[in-house]
């Protein structure tokens, strides 16, 4: 366990330093934000065809990002921007049923 926690320690105290010093937000996105993006994003709702595309959206504040991959295994990106997060939620909600109708299922279902 010390081996796990000594990262955390002095990662708490560069932080307590950081805010000390005034400079915490540059800290927080140079050293987690930035670095390790993929923990503050949430994860994406992947969706199965049975003809073997996949298709996963997430959303990103006030944006929808969606990854598409085609039966060749081409993966193609999106973003669309949204005036809010809620606004952007409601449209991958509405994207996620628009593929659900087209045959898409979710990829936990086996």
């Amino acid at each position: 366990m010390p081996l796990k926690t000594a990262p955390i320690t002095l990662t708490l105290a560069m932080a307590e330093e950081a805010r000390a010093r005034g400079t915490f937000a540059t800290f927080a996105r140079s050293t987690l934000l930035e670095s390790r993006s993929e923990l503050f994003e949430p994860p994406f709702h992947e969706l199965r065809h049975p003809d073997g595309r996949r298709w996963s959206v997430r959303t990103s504040g006030s944006t929808v990002e969606l990854r598409i991959t085609l039966e060749d295994g081409e993966v193609v990106t999106r973003e669309r921007a949204h005036g809010s997060a809620q606004a952007a939620e409601r449209a991958m909600q509405s994207l996620l049923e628009e593929q659900r109708t087209e045959g898409f299922v979710d990829a936990s279902q086996g």
